[in-house]
């Protein structure tokens, strides 16, 4: 009696080959694109950079913006506030 192996019901044997060829294959893709991407990683090292420098620059607009905005915001509440003085019934 044939041992089974796998979901697909194959024999050891060729589940075994399919197994290693599979790995063969995805070995050589990972170690392409890793050749590939290390080439190029100064370039993305310097876009990195330049992308941190603008990032800091936005978040640091955003944060004043939100100052201002809080500053009238508040400025504007107070003056529509009524004042104690106009509390009071005459």
């Amino acid at each position: 009696m044939a041992e089974w192996s796998g979901v697909m019901r194959i024999s050891r044997t060729k589940f075994l080959v399919a197994d290693g060829l599979s790995a063969i294959i995805t070995i050589f893709i990972n170690l392409g694109i890793g050749y590939l991407g290390g080439n190029s990683l100064m370039v993305l090292k310097s876009d990195i950079t330049r992308t941190d420098y603008i990032l800091i620059l936005v978040i640091i607009m955003l944060v004043a913006g939100w100052i201002v905005l809080r500053y009238f915001r508040d400025r504007r509440k107070l003056k529509e506030r009524p004042r104690a003085n106009q509390l009071m019934i005459k």
